[in-house]
């Protein structure tokens, strides 16, 4: 979407909407957490490296949360209380940053739950997949049935219509 407003609005009902809200704040922390992991681990300053992996999230209002997080971080606040601010991520993410921080294992802690919110997304998108089939072969069958009786009415009216006269 181009229009900044709507892009907004949209990327809003996608972390709220119920059902696939979850399974894009789940897909939205994999992403945040990769990043953050290959970054930290390459040496980058950590208010730099939240710049960079935000970028990386694609939704708009998440990444709209982030000013406050690198305020936040070059004010001295820990990185997980600043994240555990931002609506958008799973609240799982920033007791995993925090035992990160804790134990200086930063890297692999956003590694193993990168991998972990991977593995779930993919779990939670076949499951959606699967309820999703259903719905559709019956709003296709709802579609086929009106216009067969769109076609058929009238072929059956001038039937009647001969066989009257």
């Amino acid at each position: 979407m181009r229009i900044p407003a709507i892009r907004m609005v949209a990327d809003t009902i996608k972390t709220k909407a119920p059902m696939v809200g979850k399974l894009n704040k789940t897909i939205y922390s994999a992403r945040f957490a990769r990043t953050l992991s290959s970054l930290y681990s390459a040496g980058i300053p950590v208010d730099r490296c939240i710049v960079i992996a935000k970028q990386t999230i694609g939704n708009m209002y998440v990444e709209s949360q982030f000013e406050s997080v690198t305020k936040a971080i070059q004010a001295g606040e820990a990185l997980s209380d600043a994240i555990d601010k931002v609506d958008g991520f799973i609240k799982k993410l920033p007791s995993v940053i925090r035992v990160g921080e804790e134990t200086g294992m930063l890297d692999k802690m956003l590694v193993s739950i990168a991998n972990d919110l991977d593995f779930k997304s993919a779990q939670a998108l076949s499951r959606l997949v699967k309820y999703i089939e259903p719905v559709t072969i019956v709003i296709m069958a709802v579609v086929v049935g009106f216009v067969m009786i769109g076609v058929i009415t009238p072929i059956y009216q001038s039937y009647a219509a001969i066989g009257a006269g």
